[in-house]
């Protein structure tokens, strides 16, 4: 079944209609309820860019706008969109990515991992004094770091800020 079918569970009364690609995640967090006057301990089950599935461990009943809340502190405000059991669909107000959604596009997936400084430092070695870089060695790495940060570049105008 993928992510656009019926279910959940292979169920035809949920259709799901998630409009970007979920990652399953088994990671607790909290619901902050009316303000901070209340939370609930949960466990995220799959997430995306725009909501997520949660699951409570006793039955409570959750509507309306809320706080999702994960231990290193990152804040998703959100509203209940759904109920299944003890599960809740939650859909996040925009403006905010989750760090552990999926991106949405291959080319985010490249610029993301592109965002790794492991070439930068291997090219500040070769540039280092005491490398002792031929000039063609020299040129090369030159040449591939302006090629990385143009390659990065345009990777940034397709997919935009992310």
């Amino acid at each position: 079944m993928t992510d656009n079918e019926s279910g959940p569970r292979g169920s035809s009364a949920y259709p799901l209609r998630r409009r970007a690609k979920r990652k399953k995640v088994y990671k607790g967090a909290r619901l902050v309820l009316g303000g901070g006057a209340s939370t609930i301990d949960c466990v995220v089950r799959d997430i995306s860019l725009n909501g997520a599935r949660v699951k409570v461990s006793d039955v409570t009943r959750l509507g309306g706008a809320l706080r999702l809340v994960f231990p290193d502190g990152e804040t998703l405000e959100a509203e209940v969109v759904r109920e299944h059991g003890l599960e809740y669909g939650l859909s996040f107000k925009p403006g905010r990515r989750p760090s552990l959604a999926p991106p949405s596009d291959p080319a985010e997936a490249i610029a993301m991992e592109m965002d790794s400084p492991w070439l930068y430092g291997v090219l500040d070695q070769i540039a280092a004094p005491d490398f002792k870089a031929s000039a063609e060695v020299q040129t090369a790495a030159d040449e591939l770091r302006q090629a990385y940060d143009h390659l990065k570049m345009l990777l940034g105008q397709r997919i935009g800020r992310y």
